[in-house]
Formats: C-alpha cells, structure tokens, sequence
C-alpha cells in the first residue's frame, strides 16, 4: 500500500529518539489500533449523528491514518485490511443496517490508505511543529485532499449499496462527509505529527501548568456555549493563550478537547446560538475550525521562535565556552574603551582573578591602546602583577551598530614566541660562525702543511746527507727536529679534526702503548725552553716495560700541554716533577711545578 524508504517518516532522517514510525506491528498494538478505532467511531457516532446527517467530527479514519504510519511499511497490509471488519461494526453496533454499514467500507478505507500515503511521502513531522506553512501542508495532505476523495467515493457507493443518499442530495453527502473528515483530521494531526516526531506526550502533560490549562478549556468550551451567544471568538482568544504559554504540544491537545467538546455541545443542542437561530452542521464546523485551527499555527510559530531561541543560547553558550578557553585577551569595550566583557584569560593577563572584576574599567590605563588600529596588529609592551615585562600583539576591529558601540581588542602574548625567534636567530648566527671557523681551520691547516713538510724533508735530507756515523750532538738535534715537526704536523691534522669534534664523529687510534718512549718525547718537546729558564724536569724512575691503552697522539699532546704550562707558568731556577701512580689496573699521571698556581678566590 505505502512504500518509500526515503520518505519524511524516515528515522535516519528525523533522528529523533522519540520517533514512533516504526513500531513493530506486533498482535498488541494491532489490536491497539483496531478497538481505539472501534470505540472513537462508536463514540461520534453516537454523540453527535443527527437524522439523516453524518456525524460533524470524524476522528476515527485520522486516528487510523496515524496509526498506520507508526508501523513500518512493510508490515501495514494487514493491520489495514482489518479495518475492513471494524468500519462497519461501529455503524452495526449503532443499529445502522448491514447494507448501510458496509457501504462505508470503500470510501474510510480509501481515504485512510490515502492520508497514509501522502503524508508519508510529502510531510515531515518536525519542521510541520515549527512551520506554519508546513503544518497546513499537512492539513490539507493529511485532511482536506483524502477527505474529498473520500467524499467522492461514498457518493458512488453509498447510495448504491445502502439505497440512500443519506440527506437531500448526492452533494450534500459528499459536502458533510468532506467537512466531518478534515473536521476530524485537522483535530486530530497536530498532536499525531508530535507523537511521530517526539514519542508519548504524557511525560509533559502531567504537569500542573498544563493540566490547569486544559480544564480551563474544558470549563470555557462545557459553559461558554450555554451562556454566550458568540462563544467561538472568546474559545480562540483562550485558546490562542494556551498556544502562546505552553507550545504545540499543549496547543494540540487543547485543540482535541475544544473539538470535541464543541461537537458535543453542538450535537447535544445546548448551544444557546441553536436556541436562537437555525445553525447547521457545515456551518459549526466552520466556525470550530476557525476557533481550532489558529490554536495550532499559534503554538507551531511559539515552537519555531523558541527553536530559534535555543539555537541563539546555544551558539552564545559555545561562543563563550570558546572565550573562555582560549589563551588570548579577548575584551568588549564601549565607546568610552570602558571594559564591558572580558575572557578568563584576559582578567588573568590584566592582574584580576575574575573579569567581573574589571568590568566598567578604562582598558586603556592598562594596556597602551594609542597605535591600535582597525584589522592590524600592533606590538606592545605590558608590565605583568609579578614584574616581568610582556611582549603582546594587540589587535582592534570595530562594533558594528549595536547600542554600545565601541569596539573588540584581542590581546595576545607573544613574548615566548618572540625569544623563541631571537634563540633560533642566534642559533643561526652562532652555526654560521661555526662554519666560518671551520672553514678557516681547514685553510690554514693546509697553508701550515705545505712548509711544514718541507721543513721536515730538508731535515730527513740532511740527516742523510750527514752520513752514517753523524756527531752525537748533531744527531740529538736531528732527531729532536724531527720529532717536533712530526708532532707539529699531527697538531695541523688536528685542525682538521675540529670540525668533526664540533659534529660528535671524531674516532681515536687507541692501542698499546710504551709510556717510557711517549714520556720522554713530551719531555723533549720542553726541554729546550726548560733548560733557558734553568727549570729542572724530574722524571720517574723505573718506567720500562709500562704500557697503556690510549691514542697515542693524543696523549702525547695532552703530556705537551701540561708540560709546557708547568714551564711557562714556573720561577726561574724552578722544578717541574713527574708523577706515574698504579690505581686498580689504571695508571695516573701528574705534572706538579714551582709556580705561583692560581688563586682558590
């Protein structure tokens, strides 16, 4: 009967936790829809069918519409070919004759599926609650278009079937029949279309405020007919009331309680505007449609504004949250640059604990606002409460309109940021001068080799030249020339190595080594300057057959260096002393002279 599984009834559309679209059609809720329809058509039968008339309000084919669209689409064939046996037991229950009863059949039937279908397709339950226009969509989908094809139905079977038009005219059946159908639909859709949209109502209905204004409008509808001539423009100015007070919701139902109270009256002539003038029935419905109708549209713009409402609560209470949490000073000041809001933040930035604090105050004999320019950020200086001084970037745009004015000042710390950028800076600086000095380094180490090697060639010459057999005094400086152009060439290749000390990757030439001969070559390499300043060097005795594990050029230097300071540093006539120390499988060596030595202080 009713497919589409895109359709407004959709729950991955609505998304609402409450939508009733689709119940299972289980036994108990079949049987729900079939004796709730028996005993609502039982009930306008009897209460307001007057001869030869069909009833003013027809709430039972709206409540089956209804009914139908709770359950999926799948499974609503057969609840709906039920009502084939429960339309016409309502009519027999009355005392109606067969013929007359199953002659209904085809016409609610039809009109039912009808309703089922087009508002399944075309109406969606949440926007039809805050949009007017969609809610007399609704209406007339839901109402007015299955009521005349209802209509139009019953005027070709009914008088077929039954042998009677059931009034003067084929036209006035089809004109009571459209007019007791949307009567009843538009009664009843508004509060349906919640149901779907939301779930049971009763939770919010059971409620004081609520339950006192629904007997009020039983009292008004029960007693305002009897007493008042004209009681429909009174119903829809208290009814209007209740719309604007307490929503859709209690819109809808008070909607449902007028209707039927109204009909009642009407059905039971104790209207006194029956008493005193002739009123038929299209013409009371009429008038409690204009009273009914208005009720809802009032309560479904009441919804839509208090929609809007929260949603402007919302995005305020997130665009606050977001104030809050941010780091940066964000301030609203008025024309005088008087603070009218501030952030946490802000307060904190500023020396208070809370921004009430600050509220009312000048911003600007706090934070120096005169290079402050609209959509440009300027650079400022702000003393902190402890004493230190900040660096922020202030920037400035307009209010615009709004009854205060003013203007917006973000205030943003940016003294970490901008040490940050000066260390990178210096960083920079420092490495490029690293590379400077590694690129000198490198250039001279090979300037120094280039004379270095001659000078150690021309030597190795003339101890060739000199024979086999050279004086011992030639051949001790000799070997003293070499030694110290050998040693001076190791230091030149250590330049080199500077770069790669700087970089983590420089690599010792550890192995065995005879601390006697390395010893005494750091000894010879002072010798001479020792002998000029009559420094004497003691060395320690018994040193043959010691090695260590070490770099041997680098400990030779390292001996070079002490050596050479305990000589510059000595008195004339001085003493310089060797120390070689045994300590768990380690050897300790010391260099002790007669100087001055530096100062503890």
């Amino acid at each position: 009967m009713v497919s589409g599984s895109a359709s407004p009834f959709n729950p991955a559309e609505e998304s609402g936790s409450g939508l009733w679209g689709r119940r299972q059609a289980t036994p108990a809720f079949v049987l729900a829809g079939w004796v709730g329809y028996y005993l609502l058509a039982l009930g306008c039968i009897m209460l307001s069918r007057q001869p030869q008339e069909i009833s003013s309000l027809w709430l039972p084919d709206a409540l089956a519409v209804l009914w139908l669209l709770m359950l999926p689409p799948a499974q609503r064939r057969w609840p709906l070919l039920g009502l084939v046996l429960v339309i016409p037991a309502a009519n027999l229950s009355y005392g109606d004759p067969w013929r007359l009863a199953v002659s209904f059949i085809p016409a609610n039937l039809s009109q039912i599926a009808l309703a089922a279908w087009l508002l399944e397709r075309h109406v969606q339950p949440r926007r039809a609650l805050t949009e007017p226009a969609h809610l007399l969509r609704s209406m007339a989908l839901g109402g007015a278009v299955p009521a005349a094809f209802g209509g139009g139905a019953a005027c070709l079977i009914v008088p077929t079937l039954a042998g009677t038009p059931l009034g003067p005219s084929l036209g006035n059946l089809w004109w009571s029949w459209v007019v007791s159908s949307f009567f009843g639909a538009v009664t009843l859709l508004p509060l349906g279309l919640w149901v779907l949209a939301h779930g049971s109502p009763l939770s919010r209905l059971l409620r004081w405020r609520s339950l006192g204004a629904l007997l009020l409008v039983a009292l008004a509808c029960w007693f305002l007919p009897q007493w008042v001539s004209t009681p429909f423009l009174l119903m829809m100015v208290l009814l209007g009331a209740v719309a604007l007070n307490g929503g859709f919701l209690l819109a809808a139902v008070a909607a449902v309680l007028a209707s039927v109270l109204l009909n009642a009256e009407y059905a039971l002539g104790r209207m006194l505007l029956q008493q005193t003038r002739t009123i038929d029935a299209p013409m009371a419905v009429t008038a409690m449609l204009v009273t009914v109708i208005p009720t809802v549209l009032i309560g479904a713009v009441r919804e839509r504004l208090q929609q809007q409402l929260r949603q402007v609560q919302a995005g305020e209470a997130l665009l606050r949250s977001m104030a809050d949490a941010t780091p940066v000073l964000l301030c609203l000041v008025d024309r005088q640059e008087r603070i009218v809001q501030l952030n946490p933040a802000g307060a904190r930035l500023l020396g208070a604990s809370r921004p009430e604090e600050l509220i009312g105050q000048s911003l600007a004999e706090r934070v120096p606002l005169q290079a402050a320019r609209d959509g440009q950020g300027v650079l400022t200086t702000l003393r902190s409460p402890t004493g230190s001084v900040r660096q922020l970037m202030l920037h400035r745009a307009r209010v615009a309109g709004g009854p205060l004015g003013g203007a917006v000042y973000s205030l943003m710390d940016v003294t970490d940021q901008l040490e940050a950028q000066q260390l990178r800076e210096q960083t920079a600086r420092a490495e490029a001068r690293s590379q400077a000095k590694s690129a000198l380094l490198s250039h001279m180490s090979h300037e120094l080799r280039t004379p270095l090697n001659a000078v150690l060639g021309f030597a190795q010459l003339l101890q060739t030249e000199l024979g086999r057999a050279p004086l011992p005094r030639q051949h001790e400086r000799l070997q003293l020339l070499l030694q110290s152009g050998w040693h001076l060439l190791g230091m030149i290749d250590e330049l080199l190595d500077l770069s790669r000390i700087e970089a983590g990757q420089l690599a010792l030439d550890c192995r065995t080594v005879a601390l006697a001969p390395l010893l005494g070559e750091a000894v010879a390499m002072v010798q001479a300057d020792a002998a000029r300043r009559h420094i004497a060097i003691e060395t320690p005795p018994a040193l043959a057959g010691h090695h260590v594990h070490a770099d041997p050029l680098r400990l030779r230097q390292v001996l070079i260096n002490l050596l050479s300071n305990a000589v510059k540093y000595n008195r004339e006539g001085g003493r310089v002393r060797i120390e070689v120390a045994a300590e768990a499988g380690h050897w300790t060596l010391s260099v002790a002279d007669t100087g001055l030595g530096i100062s503890l202080a």
